[in-house]
């Protein structure tokens, strides 16, 4: 962008349908893709030719050697929760999605507040106790 060859950047998580769970939430990305999505892409993708076979192999090699599988956490589920109440109370513009299960590591808790410019994020940093406005494709 700061060289003129793009008027816009978006960032996109990809990962296995099960990183998600039930959340619909991109978990402070622009979008989400996930692995099972791609390779019934690669897998009807028929303009491909032989390249096809090789994707259709490396994605499938990802879901299967890659599989993770969300953890609930009681104390973190607990903790978001009441987070997520008390930061609707005292701060409803904020925003903060209602959370559901969460796994032991989940330690970034975004904010969605409504003023907010395209490609900037709000988040609380729990471990680093900082909360960051972070500004997307702004450089080093």
């Amino acid at each position: 962008m700061q060289q003129g060859k793009c008027a816009d950047a978006l960032t996109v998580l990809v990962a296995p349908a099960a990183y998600f769970g039930d959340n619909e939430d991109c978990l402070g990305f622009d979008g989400r893709v996930t692995y099972e999505a791609i390779l019934t892409w690669f897998e009807q993708a028929s303009t491909l030719g032989p390249r096809r076979i090789c994707k259709v192999f490396l994605v499938r090699q990802a879901l299967e050697h890659g599989r993770w599988t969300m953890v609930p956490d009681r104390n973190a589920t607990e903790f978001w929760l009441l987070y997520w109440e008390r930061a609707s109370l005292s701060a409803p513009e904020l925003r903060m999605p209602e959370p559901k299960d969460r796994p032991a590591t989940s330690w970034f808790i975004f904010f969605r507040p409504f003023d907010l410019a395209p490609g900037v994020s709000l988040l609380h940093k729990l471990p680093y106790g900082n909360v960051d406005l972070q500004f997307a494709g702004t450089g080093d």
